[in-house]
């Protein structure tokens, strides 16, 4: 009997093998795949199917790999996504950094994504902004 329970949950009942994970509807080869299509055709960041994407299919994968059709394949999918976007992330960073503008607006990212980059985006600005300030003091 199918029941919706918070990811948590799940996986503790199927590592104590007390269930069955069903994967959510965006966890198959097609879907994923034309989402890695249209990610490489893209300049901008593509909506996800999921916010969580990356996080949901570790830990589906790693839990409950028996569970998911064709899990090897999903796993290479996820991962060339998210490579993809990561490639793109920092493209768009670099642009950014080299640019003069003051704010940035980037669309479709995922937190685990902006977790990624927020270290070196908010070191990069602050020392940008050492340099234009002593910069402007000399001049």
């Amino acid at each position: 009997m199918p029941v919706s329970v918070p990811l948590w949950m799940a996986i503790n009942l199927r590592q104590h093998h007390k269930c069955h994970l069903v994967p959510p509807n965006w966890m198959n080869v097609t879907i994923l795949e034309e989402k890695r299509h249209e990610e490489m055709e893209s300049k901008l960041f593509v909506e996800m199917p999921c916010e969580r994407y990356m996080e949901v299919t570790h830990l589906m994968l790693n839990d409950a790999a028996d569970d998911v059709p064709n899990a090897d394949e999903i796993r290479t999918l996820v991962k060339d996504i998210s490579d993809l976007r990561a490639a793109k992330l920092r493209s768009s960073v670099d642009a950014f950094i080299k640019s003069d503008e003051i704010h940035a607006k980037v669309d479709n990212l995922t937190v685990m994504e902006m977790n990624s980059i927020r270290a070196l985006l908010t070191q990069s600005l602050d020392q940008l902004n050492k340099m234009r300030k002593g910069r402007s003091a000399v001049i």
